[in-house]
């Protein structure tokens, strides 16, 4: 019989140990040289981010 493999997340909270199969996706945009930053930060504002 073949072992599985774990493939669970790992982490402690409160000095215990955590496992989670559930997976969070983010996608990380970076924008640079930006001159008016208020507006770009006033439109993530009126978009709820």
């Amino acid at each position: 019989m073949a072992e599985s493999l774990d493939i669970r997340e790992k982490g402690r909270a409160n000095g215990e140990a955590i496992f989670s199969d559930r997976r969070l996706f983010m996608q990380f945009f970076s924008y640079g040289e930006a001159i008016d930053t208020a507006a770009l930060a006033e439109s993530l504002d009126e978009a709820g981010l």
